[in-house]
């Protein structure tokens, strides 16, 4: 079976922020010490996906290469696709087609970042049904109209809509979709629909085929839409909160993929040479703090 690819929907300046972020592109606002980009990038590696497609705009396309490159430093292979509007995921589906090549992918928005302690667990249980689309959802009260999924009492999902329908449910759908190596041929059809209505759409077809799974974060997970500045910044105190006390990493891409044997610490030395000056002693307990492991940590202070 084919491994399943990642998918990242970046670039958009005018969701809501508006004027805050003008002429660069919302995922690379800093969310405490990292660009927004990262947390995304993280949650697909968590995933186990190396290959990842960027979709963003003509007009940022220099920028996000720039902040992340082939991705080869984090144990990734990057790519990147333009399309006039980002947030159109039926359009990004539908031309990421061949980059898909039939795989299952995971599709996620540049601006969600999740975290929590059965967080991961959760994703490898999902990223493992790759015959299906599984969602991730959270009871909320949100003031802003999103998708909700209704569910039975045994956790199945019954209805998808949009919150303004009225449907009475708080079970709000976030911006990661894990999808099935058929979903390009699903999109086709939908690139016509407003951005909010693609996934509605796409995740209904889904449903109406006994195909959708839904996954509900824990109350102890924590799910940031940062496309508002009051969200962006929940979640940079949140990410500053957990590397101060430190606490379990809301995302950490080097301790991921040298876990997983794809860079080495020569790689992540070479990558934080360029940070603050730190002692030799100091900069394990720094990379240690923001998530990477002790192993990791004990291996970077005999090289540095």
């Amino acid at each position: 079976m084919a491994l399943r690819k990642g998918i990242i929907l970046a670039g958009e300046t005018d969701r809501c922020v508006g004027t805050m972020c003008s002429g660069i592109p919302t995922q690379l606002l800093p969310v405490y010490d990292k660009p927004m980009i990262y947390y995304p990038l993280a949650t697909l590696k968590q995933a186990g996906i190396v290959e990842i497609l960027v979709v963003t705009a003509e007009d940022h396309l220099a920028a996000l290469e720039d902040c992340i490159g082939d991705g080869q430093a984090l144990g990734l292979r990057v790519s990147y696709q333009t399309q006039d509007d980002p947030r159109h995921l039926a359009q990004a589906l539908t031309t990421a087609e061949g980059f898909l090549a039939g795989a299952p992918s995971a599709l996620i928005y540049g601006d969600n970042l999740f975290a929590g302690p059965q967080f991961e667990g959760q994703l490898a249980r999902a990223s493992a049904l790759a015959d299906r689309a599984t969602i991730f959802a959270q009871t909320r009260d949100d003031p802003h109209d999103r998708a909700v999924i209704t569910c039975d009492w045994r956790g199945r999902a019954t209805a998808v809509a949009p919150r303004s329908q009225g449907s009475g449910s708080n079970l709000l759908i976030t911006g990661l979709y894990l999808l099935d190596g058929d979903a390009p041929r699903r999109a086709r059809s939908l690139v016509a629909a407003a951005p909010d209505a693609q996934i509605v759409r796409l995740l209904q077809g889904y449903l109406d085929d006994h195909l959708l799974n839904v996954e509900e974060l824990a109350p102890c997970s924590a799910w940031f839409d940062a496309a508002t500045p009051d969200n962006l910044l929940d979640a940079a105190l949140y990410v500053r909160d957990r590397t101060i006390r430190g606490a379990s990493p809301t995302s950490c891409i080097e301790d991921d993929a040298h876990r997983a044997g794809h860079i080495g610490v020569s790689q992540i030395l070479a990558r934080t040479a360029g940070d603050c000056e730190t002692t030799a002693a100091e900069r394990p307990r720094q990379l240690a703090a923001t998530g990477t492991s002790t192993a990791l940590a004990t291996a970077i202070a005999a090289g540095a």
